[in-house]
């Protein structure tokens, strides 16, 4: 909630949600009761309470959100009233019973462009997203959602090289018509989560943001906060000049005239690892 520009942050910029919300709603007191991956995505499809909606991690509970719940999403209520209504990206919920799932979803919204569990970092390498041209999730999520929006005629390979999977279940939007749509990405997971990304270590000013990556070969099912402060160095580096590279696409880590700038966010953020290591 205060990680945006429009509820006081003094350094995080983000104009366009802010525009959503200024043109939109804003729902200041929303939140949701379990935040991890399955139980979040369930209680933003139902709108209920995970003691309520009973589905808390699938894997261990057994639990599905059923397709009378998702009848009253408010993606299939907005649908009722003659929105197009979309689903793109990570779908790690459960939605009826094992013979319906996987499928459920896509027959009944207008377009349904998603993969059930983890994305990982390059989609490129999931058949359902193999007819994208930009494999990092991002990059590959907005030109899925400019497909849906309906950008033109630059947008036919999309539909035309679509997995058959998915194929039936990417219709065409009519431009008179509203829409709604749920993006859903990856992130955020961490190491003490259990999944397979790198751990990181990160800072950020009002010019430059400097990100650091582990290796995760240690990480499964251990939780290892003081590895950096005992020695472990990174496998991977990225530094970004945020005022003129805003979208953060240029790697300047490896360039020698950011060396001083790169050592001084080193420092920095190892200096931040110990302080909130007291």
């Amino acid at each position: 909630f205060d990680s945006l520009s429009m509820t006081g942050h003094p350094v995080t910029q983000t104009p366009n949600i802010d525009q959503l919300a200024t043109e939109g709603v804003f729902f200041s007191k929303a939140f949701i009761t379990s935040p991890i991956c399955v139980p979040s995505r369930a209680n933003f499809f139902t709108g209920q309470w995970e003691r309520k909606n009973r589905v808390g991690f699938s894997s261990v509970s057994g639990n599905f959100v059923s397709t009378a719940l998702f009848d009253n999403s408010w993606l299939m209520q907005l649908k009722r009233a003659g929105y197009f209504s979309g689903y793109i990206g990570k779908r790690h919920t459960h939605v009826g019973e094992k013979k319906d799932r996987n499928r459920y979803m896509k027959q009944n919204l207008d377009f349904c462009y998603m993969k059930s569990g983890h994305l990982g970092f390059n989609l490129l390498t999931r058949k359902e997203f193999s007819n994208l041209k930009n494999g990092s999730q991002i990059e590959g999520l907005f030109e899925a959602t400019e497909a849906f929006i309906g950008a033109g005629d630059d947008k036919d390979y999309f539909f035309a090289n679509a997995d058959a999977s998915l194929r039936d279940f990417l219709n065409r939007r009519d431009p008179n018509k509203p829409f709604c749509l749920s993006i859903n990405f990856n992130l955020p997971h961490a190491a003490i989560t259990d999944q397979g990304y790198p751990r990181m270590e990160a800072v950020r000013g009002l010019e430059w943001k400097y990100i650091r990556y582990f290796s995760r070969v240690k990480d499964r099912k251990r939780y290892l906060p003081d590895e950096s402060i005992n020695g472990e160095q990174p496998i991977f580096e990225e530094l970004f000049n945020l005022k003129a590279d805003p979208r953060e696409q240029f790697n300047l880590a490896n360039q020698s005239e950011h060396k001083e700038i790169l050592n001084r966010y080193r420092s920095r953020c190892q200096k931040l690892v110990h302080e909130l290591a007291q």
